[in-house]
């Protein structure tokens, strides 16, 4: 359990999976939105699950790497994320302090690539950031193929960590012509299905486990939109059925079982189809319930290969690890122990 006190919260998923020098590093971003009366502010904090694959690293060593954290964060906000051939990305660059998250005020170069699959930049772009913000654009020509692409940024500063510091979002070009296109666009700001994302909690999908996935179905423009579809199994019986709440998005729960496979549909979409992949033996972190007051999670494996594990439940604001704990696994799917925050 982690108490969360004196503050109003909210909670948003957004969970990876990752592997470090120092070992298999299932991530959950649990971000609990708070607002301190005292200083004015807002904030979030962000929980990590991992263990090491050797006795020669420590927590000491994770806690060291992992707060060297670039000061400068890049994000763009798009107009859509699905363009047709001779559209306009038309886009905006924040440049912020990571500690602080306020905007940067000095003038600084931002690069702007539009990657293609193979990683080569199709288009680039030098823009100057004047507090912290700069606007630019690209034009989706007809040499570029229909396919999947990666917006990039960066700053010479960035250049001097990881990659991974850099930002990143897929863009995906399609190609029509004549009176499709013109069709196309017309209509594509409607309600019409472009693309779902599916997002299991804890950012994998545990088998013979139950899991909450929550999903997104987007139009053409990148705006959520209403949708409903089905889950089925490789005999297709359906295993569960889905529907938006709010804005495209939704949650629905799903208990893979070893040696099935199962793939999602979408009611009026009879072109999509997405394939998912479970882990045969792994952990994650799960949401249990949150309040204005606490937020509760829980630690879920489904292998008793890790029972002898020890694992690392560790909170992180602004690029500090303000406490961790140690814990070994009582069995499959169990963990219970209490840490607080205050």
């Amino acid at each position: 359990m982690i108490k969360i006190s004196d503050y109003e919260t909210s909670h948003e998923q957004n969970a990876l999976t990752d592997k470090t020098l120092y070992g298999e590093f299932h991530r959950i971003q649990l971000t609990i939105n708070y607002y301190n009366e005292m200083k004015k502010q807002m904030g979030f904090l962000l929980f990590f699950l991992f263990t090491f694959y050797s006795q020669a690293q420590t927590i000491e060593d994770w806690i060291v790497d992992n707060e060297k954290n670039p000061v400068e964060k890049i994000y763009i906000h798009t107009d859509a994320e699905n363009y047709f051939t001779g559209d306009t990305v038309w886009f905006k660059v924040y440049l912020t302090d990571s500690n602080s998250g306020r905007l940067i005020p000095s003038a600084e170069n931002v690069y702007v690539s539009f990657l293609d699959q193979s990683g080569k930049s199709a288009m680039q772009l030098i823009l100057l950031s004047l507090n912290g913000q700069a606007s630019g654009s690209f034009v989706i020509t007809d040499k570029l193929k229909p396919g999947n692409y990666l917006l990039q940024a960066y700053t010479n500063y960035l250049l001097n960590f990881n990659p991974k510091a850099h930002f990143y979002k897929q863009i995906s070009v399609s190609r029509i012509s004549g009176f499709s296109q013109n069709t196309a666009v017309n209509t594509r700001t409607g309600n019409m299905v472009a693309d779902v994302a599916f997002l299991p909690e804890g950012g994998i999908l545990l088998e013979n486990t139950t899991n909450l996935v929550a999903f997104k179905a987007i139009n053409k423009l990148g705006l959520g939109v209403n949708a409903k579809g089905t889950v089925k199994d490789e005999k297709g019986t359906v295993v569960a059925s889905f529907s938006t709440d709010y804005k495209g998005m939704g949650l629905f729960f799903l208990t893979p079982e070893t040696g099935k496979t199962y793939s999602a549909a979408i009611e009026g979409f009879p072109s999509f189809r997405y394939k998912f992949e479970p882990t045969k033996a792994g952990a994650k972190i799960q949401l249990v319930n949150h309040t204005s007051k606490e937020v509760i999670v829980n630690v879920a494996v489904n292998t008793e290969e890790l029972s002898d594990e020890v694992f690392y439940i560790a909170n992180m604001y602004r690029g500090e690890v303000l406490f961790y704990q140690a814990f070994k696994m009582d069995g499959v799917n169990k963990y219970s122990s209490l840490i607080t925050v205050h």
